[in-house]
């Protein structure tokens, strides 16, 4: 049938050599992957020309060319690649286990009870809240893209078990990222205690926002200006929306999120600040950083450019929060919000399909409405008006007293 099927296309396989044929029992039909060698094509260090023939049935649905290289060359590969992702995990648990310490030892010092700052808590309430916010996020994002999952059926299993499993899967990560999220801001709220932080700054909503705009509007000046002078490299598969249950609200839970998850980076904040006491050990924290991220991102390339970028990189991220992320809570919130408005222009600008323009703008404009509500929330904190009403609303701690509300 493989045969037929090419030389209906003009192609003679005569003068291949089949090397491979890949079965795939589906439930009422067999697809096959047929692979040849074309010794016709010469190629160099010993490699040798493959063409691949995907069959679906009794129909020829693709045919490719491929190379495929010299056994002694893919095991270096593989043998690289496994270095490196052992250097990789290697790094990625030292940061972990330092982090893990300093927060250990930050956790230590005693709440600034006697700041106003330092008696505002999140309290469990407010912590369920967040977490269960999270939850909702994350099972309505798997709700939306359900139509990979249904692709994704292996035909072997039955469908009603299918169904229950990945229902269940969904409805575990939600559990799963909203018990992180929980947690994570019960960690925030006691390192900010203890560092006297207060969750708004003194100077109201638009400090919030200009610190947010250097915190968030930094990094991606620097993407674009990589992506415009950086080396050339493969381009990125486009991202669309068009997979997507509902295209349009694809993008629509995007700020929602960034604004729950995008303080938690201030947890690293504190736990360096609260965790190592001298200067000397800050730097020293920020370069075994550096030295644990270098393998992460190493990959083919040599190490010298790739410590240099990961050292600079690091160095960039402590002056962008010694500038502007010290403020507040509320500063790492607006960041994640202008992060989220940024990348939805972006998405705008390039979208390939209506669907994807129409959600960028979704997007961009709950953006707008968030940053509207957060600002309004922030104006009414600083400045003491209906506060006993937003702390209700978040369970912090009833015993504050109207000093507070400065805070």
């Amino acid at each position: 049938a493989v045969a037929a099927a090419l030389r209906a296309r003009g192609v003679d396989a005569a003068r291949w050599r089949e090397v491979g044929v890949t079965l795939v029992p589906r439930p009422n039909r067999v697809d096959a992957a047929v692979e040849w060698e074309d010794p016709a094509v010469a190629l160099p260090g010993g490699a040798r020309a493959r063409v691949v023939a995907d069959v679906v049935g009794a129909e020829l649905v693709d045919l490719r060319r491929d190379v495929r290289l010299p056994e002694a060359v893919e095991r270096a590969n593989r043998e690289r690649a496994s270095r490196r992702l052992v250097a990789g995990s290697v790094g990625g648990l030292a940061a972990v286990g330092l982090g893990f310490l300093l927060a250990v030892r930050a956790l230590r010092r005693a709440p600034h009870e006697d700041v106003p700052a330092g008696r505002m808590r999140l309290g469990r309430r407010g912590a369920l809240l967040v977490g269960a916010a999270g939850a909702l996020l994350s099972i309505a994002t798997a709700a939306n893209g359900v139509d990979a999952v249904l692709t994704n059926w292996p035909t072997e299993q039955p469908w009603g078990v299918y169904l229950a499993s990945a229902a269940l899967t969904t409805v575990l990560a939600g559990a799963m990222f909203g018990g992180v999220l929980a947690g994570g801001w019960s960690l925030l709220d006691a390192l900010r205690r203890r560092a006297a932080l207060p969750w708004a700054p003194p100077g109201g909503p638009a400090e919030a926002l200009v610190a947010g705009l250097g915190l968030a509007g930094a990094p991606v000046l620097a993407g674009l200006l990589a992506e415009r002078f950086g080396p050339e490299v493969w381009p990125a598969v486009p991202a669309t929306v068009l997979g997507e249950r509902i295209a349009w609200l694809a993008q629509a839970l995007d700020p929602a999120r960034a604004l729950l998850v995008q303080p938690l980076g201030l947890i690293a904040v504190l736990a360096i600040l609260l965790g190592a006491r001298t200067t000397r050990g800050r730097l020293a924290v920020l370069a075994l950083i550096a030295l644990g991220l270098t393998p992460v991102a190493l990959g083919d390339r040599s190490v010298l450019p790739i410590l240099a970028a990961s050292v600079g990189g690091v160095a960039v991220a402590a002056a962008l929060v010694q500038a502007f992320g010290r403020g507040s809570v509320a500063t790492w919130g607006m960041a994640g919000l202008v992060g989220a408005a940024l990348s939805a222009l972006r998405e705008l600008r390039t979208a390939g399909s209506t669907d994807d323009r129409v959600a960028a703008g979704v997007s961009l404009l709950l953006c707008g409405v968030l940053l509207a509500l957060a600002w309004r929330l922030i104006q009414r904190t600083t400045s003491g008006a209906e506060f006993s009403e937003f702390r209700d609303s978040f369970g912090m701690d009833p015993a504050l007293t109207r000093a507070d509300s400065h805070q």
